[in-house]
């Protein structure tokens, strides 16, 4: 089946013509398959307009290892570049394949398939985050933790976030007293809250569960610059020297409207 660009929902008559090509409708990938839609449903096509994928997805997602995740249904699963079903559509959600295993979710629990569709970590927590280095932060009871590949408890479940980074750290995230009384607001920015609309600071783990830096920054560490870790506190971008002492980045000046939102939101010292 090939198609032409006057088919699909991304063909605006207004700013296209019969002399559009496929490049100005979808972004082409490096398998040269590009993503487009036909009342609503998607699917993947070549330069030439040629169907790869069938448009009857409600969603196409790139995958790790040459794969799709896919949604048809409402239920998630992945395929790979031929269209050939490697994990069957049965999930409520999923993540992606990290160090050999994908998060899913099915009736409202989370845990951990491999690659032949084995539930290897019972779909038991309330929620989790993927695995790095053969760890993972998990979630249960409204407290987060983490395990090993063997479901084993590397981390008590004592924190409100967890997230394996590799190189021997956890970042842990902290409920704060900071109550946010317009999360509608605060939606707009990069901040992470608890249910009850708490504000949560995140710090560092070493592997054995001691804090290395305490949970002053108000996004997940995730990154190190020369062996510091990069924070952002007061919505400046900047390191922790030694892991305690915040060293401003000298370029990086945050937006002057924005600062005073989040003063009269309480999130930031005034």
């Amino acid at each position: 089946m090939k198609l032409v660009p006057s088919e699909v929902d991304q063909f605006n008559p207004q700013i296209h013509n019969d002399q559009t090509t496929w490049p100005q409708i979808t972004v082409f990938n490096q398998l040269h398959h590009g993503l487009v839609s036909k009342d609503q449903k998607y699917g993947l096509i070549n330069p030439d307009g040629e169907v790869i994928f069938d448009l009857v997805y409600d969603k196409i997602i790139p995958a790790n290892n040459s794969r799709y995740g896919v949604v048809k249904d409402g239920k998630w699963g992945f395929v790979d570049t031929e269209e050939n079903v490697i994990i069957p559509l049965e999930y409520d959600l999923t993540s992606d394949f990290f160090d050999g295993l994908c998060a899913v979710k099915l009736n409202e629990r989370w845990g951990y398939i491999n690659e032949q569709n084995e539930v290897v970590i019972p779909i038991e927590y309330d929620g989790c985050s993927d695995f790095n280095n053969g760890f993972a932060g998990v979630a249960k009871d409204g407290k987060w933790g983490a395990i090993n590949k063997q479901n084993e408890i590397v981390i008590p479940f004592d924190w409100h976030y967890m997230l394996s980074i590799g190189n021997g750290y956890f970042t842990m995230g902290e409920k704060t007293k900071i109550k946010v009384e317009r999360p509608d607001i605060l939606a707009r920015y990069p901040y992470f809250g608890t249910a009850d609309y708490y504000l949560i600071k995140f710090g560092l783990l070493d592997m054995e569960g001691k804090v290395v830096s305490k949970c002053v920054s108000e996004i997940p560490i995730t990154q190190f610059e020369k062996g510091r870790p990069v924070v952002r506190i007061n919505y400046e971008f900047g390191t922790l020297d030694n892991f305690k002492h915040f060293i401003k980045k000298p370029k990086y000046k945050a937006n002057s409207y924005d600062l005073k939102i989040l003063r009269r939101l309480g999130v930031i010292e005034k």
